[in-house]
């Protein structure tokens, strides 16, 4: 980042649309120069453009040739993304004409930008704080719409709000022990400790609700992963056949025939979701099945949802109990398939769930409503599931600032950790200026994910994920 930092006076550009044949492509140029090398082009713009306008014409090459019709927008310096006087060219997508395009712009004394010169230059120049700018690499690589319009409610400021509402606080916190610090000679408190720690806790609760979002974000970013499990014979292929509409599994009689996990993602009302259909657990004795039981039990860990298939026909086993009670049931729905079988299927649910009961396993757990009676041989049944999957995907998403960058949700980690710390020490009457040394460390966390206070290296990470162009 430094490298950017001493050429951040250079005008740079690049293509900022997708590489490769298009109907149109965007060439950004941008800097102190960037009227002046693009008027060496674009002739027909005005001295004195009028910021946020578009303008008609031709593109002339130093050679005085025509290369395209193109439109120009003009952004004046403070006005633009980057902050700086910017000018985007929109010419048709030929590759070997956007090439020449910023052939010509380079000739005139623009270079070719660096990855995420644009976005670094825009937080460089205050336009955006670092949240912002991760947000808008989160938005280009978003999978879902609900990703989409996550990163663009941090684009516009969302989370960075609700973090600066946490230093606010934090910063009243430490105003406060350092005015008992200075005041301790007279004996003075601007606040009691108990109110101080009160205060403390309150920011505590408002961090740990951004860390436990991330799981959210998880979801968000990745697409909800629902792993497909249950005893070999239960149904799981044929489930997995329906959901991805298409035979992609081999369903046959005999136990064992899923050896390995088979994936397929989908997009469910603006969401992301995986559904892996994985081996049937039992005691095998084979190797190669031994290896599709080990990776079943990874993906159960892994994945945010369980739908546990179980062969109506012939009921919770032992097996399944056994199962059952080594897996986390809050992200557990009991799937009987074959339902078809089933003449009462209420009356076989509730002895279902009685059964689980008997066995010391807690239906209350499971996911609600506990179990979906399904077939595979029945489309209608599809409906069901994705009307239920739906429902608990707005549960597990929200509308509150969701936390998904992993830098972000380390930082908040130990924000919430240091934070803790200090409260604990002023209930315990600690010397405040132990108490105070917490709460730096907690604002400093903060800061690093607000970009006030970050290194050269962390930057680097940050803006080499982006493409060119951005």
């Amino acid at each position: 980042m430094n490298w950017l930092r001493d050429h951040s006076q250079d005008t740079i550009c690049a293509q900022s649309t997708a590489s490769g044949e298009g109907a149109i492509a965007v060439v950004r140029v941008s800097g102190p120069k960037a009227l002046v090398v693009t008027r060496s082009l674009a002739a027909f713009l005005p001295e004195f453009p009028e910021s946020h306008k578009i303008y008609f014409g031709y593109l002339k090459s130093r050679s005085n040739q025509d290369l395209d019709q193109v439109l120009v927008s003009y952004f004046k310096q403070g006005h633009s993304f980057t902050g700086e006087e910017t000018l985007e060219i929109n010419c048709h997508g030929s590759a070997a004409l956007v090439n020449q395009v910023l052939a010509e712009l380079i000739y005139f004394g623009a270079r070719a930008a660096d990855r995420g010169e644009f976005t670094f230059r825009a937080f460089m120049n205050g336009k955006i704080d670092l949240v912002q700018a991760e947000s808008v690499l989160a938005l280009i690589q978003s999978q879902s719409l609900e990703m989409a319009f996550e990163a663009g409610r941090q684009l516009k400021g969302g989370l960075s709000v609700k973090l600066e509402e946490i230093e606010k606080n934090v910063l009243f916190c430490l105003a406060h022990l350092e005015a008992n610090i200075d005041f301790s000679e007279e004996n003075i408190q601007s606040i009691s400790p108990t109110d101080l720690a009160r205060k403390g806790f309150d920011i505590a609760h408002e961090i740990r609700a951004l860390v436990t979002s991330f799981e959210r974000g998880n979801i968000l970013a990745g697409g909800c992963q629902v792993a497909i499990v249950g005893m070999p014979n239960a149904g799981k292929s044929s489930l997995f056949n329906l959901l991805a509409r298409e035979e992609r599994a081999i369903v046959t009689e005999v136990p064992g025939t899923t050896r390995d996990s088979i994936e397929f993602k989908f997009n469910l009302g603006g969401r992301l979701v995986s559904f892996i259909d994985t081996a049937g657990i039992r005691q095998a004795a084979e190797t190669i099945e031994k290896k599709g039981i080990e990776k079943t039990f990874l993906w159960i860990d892994r994945a945010h949802l369980i739908f546990y298939v179980v062969d109506s026909g012939l009921g919770l086993q032992e097996g399944d109990l056994e199962i059952l009670k080594k897996i986390d049931l809050s992200k557990v729905i009991l799937i009987f398939n074959k339902s078809d079988l089933i003449a009462d299927h209420q009356l076989f649910a509730d002895q279902m769930l009685c059964w689980l009961e008997i066995s010391g396993i807690d239906s209350k757990l499971l996911l609600k409503p506990g179990f979906l009676l399904t077939s595979a041989l029945n489309e209608s049944d599809l409906n069901v599931i994705e009307q239920w999957l739906t429902s608990t995907l707005v549960q597990k998403t929200g509308q509150e600032p969701t936390i998904v960058q992993r830098r972000h949700f380390e930082l908040l980690v130990q924000a919430l950790e240091k934070i803790e710390m200090a409260c604990t020490k002023i209930i315990e009457g600690e010397s405040p200026e132990i108490s105070a040394f917490f709460l730096y460390e907690s604002l400093s966390s903060i800061h690093q994910i607000q970009g006030k206070s970050v290194t050269d290296d962390v930057l680097d990470r940050i803006f080499k994920e982006f493409c060119i162009g951005k």
